[in-house]
């Protein structure tokens, strides 16, 4: 029982003294990587590593020694003690030792000047704080707008004096750093012995972004100084110039023509000269969209307003109308500015109606309405009839000496037909010219109206394939009404055969080795039999049987199949050539 105990107080002690091991906090090694001179020219800055082991606390401080000393003439040294803190998740805690990264700035340095500087006494490294012999500002602060004819001040530090004679001083002050920006030496200034001010001449070259200006100050101005000129900069501000367009009401293309579009400036203003604006200013975009040159005005030293002209060129996609401002048109300014407003289109499309649907015994004298969207007709009558025809079914026409305009949308027209007859349900195709139409100079509009043949009447079509146009027709048995059915895909038709009651035709086409159907129009064209052909010539269908029987001229055979190609079978195969 005794050793029992002892042995558990040797395991608790071993216990403790793990987690005292695991909570300790040492820093392995700190040293110097660099010394900086700092912001300004009393200050150098020291970057040091130290290391640490991550530990189950979480967190690492450690207070470091700096000390620094001038180095010619040898000064004594001085020293201070920052103390630094880490801290990291203890959910992650391997055993291992990591660096971290700080700085410290020493401050009330003199400017010029090397220093010796070391960290907990270790090793020396130096480093210089900057020279900064001349302080440049601007009263208000410079900016883009601001540049021409801004004042600067030169402010000489430490023991440096201006020359009394101003010709030395503006002859030895030169700017750089932004194009178009230089000093006027007439306007220089000898305000004291360690203060000039300058004045700056700027020919407005665009820039968009903050620039510094370095001003460069020689020898020549300052008593009793032959060494390299000072420098100094100072930031301006660049004004990104924009133009925006505005309209009171969103563009259309129906509100383009008259339309008021007012440009406006941001961080730059309008010359004052309005026929210097009129050619700078230009619209492209949409063709046929133009600047009334009758119609602009000068609001203000930002805002112009112009007049938009339009001749009604049709166009189906809203687009953006870019309006470009050259530089002519802004003072002091010598770049191109533009904007953009978006134009809504308006599809214009018109609609044929009818009280009853039309049919071959009601053509005659049936009024049809042709109704248009998004565009007018035009007021006089006349130019309306000029500009409507019918067509599609022969014998049909317009009668011009009835048309109506009931509003500027609607037109309603009377149809006049000779009798000529027809077999086939066919579409009547209105045009309306764009004479007929307001404002507006694109392609005619058409429409279609379906007109019901006389079902009574026994007029036979007939249907024919022609290898040379690659096409399938139809017209009726005097020739009149001609229509193209098939007209895609055909490569030598040569045959051809009805299934009338079943609304299907069929055919050979030997360019193409395939055996097709498709309804009597020639819509839903098949691919039967693609497969074993070489040179078709001829069918014939057993409509009762459900079958189809052809030639073939490049395999010797002739075969059949079922209406749906399938069932391919080989009838003749011997003695053909």
């Amino acid at each position: 029982m005794k050793k029992l105990m002892v042995n558990k107080k040797i395991t608790m002690s071993i216990l403790m003294l793990v987690v005292v091991l695991w909570c300790v906090q040492t820093a392995s090694y700190a040293n110097i990587v660099s010394v900086t001179p700092g912001d300004d020219d009393t200050s150098l800055v020291v970057k040091f590593n130290f290391s640490y082991r991550l530990n189950a606390s979480g967190s690492y401080s450690e207070s470091f020694d700096f000390s620094w000393r001038q180095k010619s003439p040898q000064g004594e040294w001085e020293s201070a003690t920052k103390r630094y803190s880490v801290s990291w998740s203890i959910y992650y805690i391997p055993i291992r030792t990591v660096t971290a990264t700080r700085e410290y700035t020493i401050e009330g340095l003199i400017p010029n000047t090397t220093y010796e500087v070391r960290l907990d006494l270790g090793s020396i490294h130096e480093g210089t704080t900057n020279f900064i012999p001349l302080l440049i500002s601007s009263t208000p602060s410079l900016t883009e707008t601001t540049l021409d004819e801004g004042m600067v001040k030169l402010t000489l530090l430490y023991d440096d004096t201006y020359e009394t004679d101003v010709s030395k001083i503006s002859s030895a002050v030169t700017v750089s750093g932004i194009d178009g920006v230089t000093v006027d030496t007439a306007s220089v200034q000898r305000n004291s012995d360690t203060e000039i001010t300058v004045e700056l001449d700027y020919n407005i070259t665009d820039f968009d972004d903050d620039t510094a200006l370095t001003f460069s100050l020689g020898s020549d101005a300052i008593t009793d100084y032959a060494g390299d000129a000072f420098t100094a900069e100072i930031l301006v501000t660049a004004i990104k110039e924009v133009v925006s367009a505005l309209v009171e009401s969103p563009l259309t293309e129906s509100t383009l023509d008259e339309s008021v579009v007012s440009l406006v400036l941001t961080g730059a203003t309008f010359e004052q000269d309005i026929s210097k604006i009129k050619e700078a200013v230009t619209v492209s975009g949409i063709n046929g969209v133009t600047i009334d040159a009758d119609n602009w005005q000068r609001v203000s030293d930002r805002k112009v307003t112009v007049k938009l002209d339009y001749d009604r060129t049709d166009f189906d996609t809203d687009t953006a109308l870019t309006f470009s401002i050259a530089s002519g048109a802004i003072a002091n300014h010598n770049g191109e500015l533009s904007t953009e407003l978006s134009v809504t289109a308006i599809v214009e499309t018109v609609a044929a109606s009818v009280v009853s649907p039309l049919t071959e015994e009601t053509l005659d004298g049936s009024i049809v309405t042709l109704k248009l969207t998004g565009i007018d007709y035009e007021q006089d009558i006349s130019i309306i009839s000029d500009a409507l025809t019918v067509s599609g079914i022969n014998g049909v026409t317009i009668d011009t000496t009835t048309v109506q305009r009931l509003s500027d949308q609607v037109v309603a027209v009377e149809l006049d037909y000779d009798g000529t007859d027809f077999v086939r349900d066919i579409a009547l195709i209105f045009s309306i010219a764009s004479g007929a139409i307001t404002d507006y100079n694109s392609t005619a509009f058409t429409t279609e109206l379906l007109v019901t043949a006389n079902r009574n009447e026994d007029i036979l079509t007939i249907f024919w394939t022609d290898s040379g146009t690659d096409k399938i027709q139809r017209a009726n048995l005097d020739g009149a009404n001609v229509e193209d059915l098939v007209t895609q895909g055909l490569e030598g038709a040569s045959s051809i055969a009805l299934d009338v009651v079943g609304g299907k035709m069929y055919w050979t086409d030997w360019g193409t080795d395939k055996i097709q159907r498709s309804d009597l129009d020639g819509s839903n064209v098949e691919d039967l039999v693609t497969q074993g052909l070489d040179g078709l010539r001829g069918i014939a269908l057993d409509i009762e049987a459900g079958k189809m029987y052809w030639a073939d001229t490049g395999i010797d055979k002739i075969q059949r199949a079922n209406l749906d190609g399938s069932n391919v079978e080989d009838l003749v195969t011997q003695g053909l050539d």
